[in-house]
């Protein structure tokens, strides 16, 4: 019997699989997955950049990041929660 309810765990895992590997964060060998080395970082940088992006739409202002060493002035408005700020 290849169909029911175990078909669809199947099918489900599959499909599950598929997408971090199209996102580019697993390594697809064979049946198996390997998580990238960086996984860490790249997820990381994806959240800032999606936070910088939502910041820039909700100010009209362009984010620019400074260089290592580079002085920064402005104006201090609100703090800025996102899901890498509880990352140890």
């Amino acid at each position: 019997m290849s169909g029911g309810f175990g078909a669809d765990v199947r099918k489900g895992l599959v499909q599950r699989q598929a997408w971090p590997v199209e996102q580019g964060l697993v390594e697809q060998e064979g049946q198996a997955v390997r998580l990238r080395r960086d996984l860490l970082v790249v997820l990381q940088q994806r959240e800032l950049s999606r936070t910088c992006q939502q910041i820039e739409q909700e100010t009209g202002l362009r984010h620019v990041t400074p260089q290592r060493g580079e002085m920064v002035e402005g104006v201090y408005r609100r703090a800025v929660m996102s899901g890498t700020s509880a990352m140890p």
